[in-house]
């Protein structure tokens, strides 16, 4: 079977871009967790998200992280695209907050895939050790 890529933008949306959708392609949520930086990023937003604050701004993110603010806006960017991070406009500020729903919902789908490769390898168990018995 092929394997298809999903190329995730790396570019930041222009002003007046619509939000990002829910989660529906796992590979451009995982593309865009497949950066450390990104991942640091979501776990930041995830901790605030415990305390309640309402979100972090790009230049609290970045004075959490030892990545420059524009950067960080950026890496938001990804990540928002691949509907893993939601933004809102409060006063003047940007305040981004992960979609634990979201993140959830790519979680079940690898446990779903876990799962079954756990019941195949449980399978082969069986037979090898009724083979052993004879």
């Amino acid at each position: 079977m092929p394997l298809v890529t999903q190329e995730v933008p790396q570019e930041v949306p222009q002003a007046g871009t619509p939000a990002a959708s829910p989660v529906q392609s796992p590979v451009a949520a995982f593309a865009a967790l497949a950066d450390d930086t990104r991942w640091a990023v979501l776990e930041a937003l995830a901790d605030d998200d415990a305390v309640g604050s309402g979100g972090l701004t790009a230049s609290g993110l970045a004075g959490r992280l030892p990545v420059t603010r524009q950067a960080i806006a950026k890496h938001l960017a990804v990540l928002e695209a691949a509907g893993l991070v939601e933004s809102r406009t409060v006063g003047r500020e940007r305040r981004y907050r992960a979609l634990g729903a979201e993140l959830t919902a790519l979680g079940r789908r690898l446990e779903r895939i876990g799962d079954a490769w756990e019941a195949r390898l449980a399978r082969i168990a069986t037979i090898a050790e009724d083979l052993e018995r004879g």
